[in-house]
């Protein structure tokens, strides 16, 4: 098992590729539904990275939540620092889904494969 974790969004598809039975991949998922439920069925572990401090112009939510900004994100160009005291709004279901446009999170887990005889797990 290893782990892989990827937060620039051109790189998923590479990421997710690269991933075998029973590897962990952490992804910012949005628009990569596909990729992810390809990888699942593979056996991957995949979770979605979710940073709830800060808000990208170019996500489709952007207008629910720009009331929550408060400077822009150093670095990273047309992203924000949100108020997370006001984060509970982005938290619920409602404000995750609009996040999120598929919810991945009802797909099966996969299965792990049973460790061989003589080792121990740590």
């Amino acid at each position: 098992m290893s782990l892989r974790y990827c937060f620039e969004s051109s790189y998923v598809p590479t990421t997710l590729s690269a991933c075998k039975r029973n590897d962990l991949a952490v992804v910012d998922t949005e628009g990569r539904e596909n990729l992810v439920r390809a990888a699942v069925k593979r056996g991957v572990w995949v979770y979605g990275y979710l940073n709830v401090g800060a808000l990208e112009k170019e996500r489709p939510y952007y207008p629910i939540f720009k009331h929550l900004r408060l400077a822009p994100y150093d670095g990273w160009d047309g992203e924000y620092w949100v108020d997370v005291t006001d984060s509970v709004t982005m938290l619920t279901k409602e404000g995750f889904e609009l996040r999120h446009e598929v919810f991945l999170h009802d797909a099966p887990a996969p299965e792990p494969e049973p460790e061989a005889e003589g080792t121990e797990s740590e």
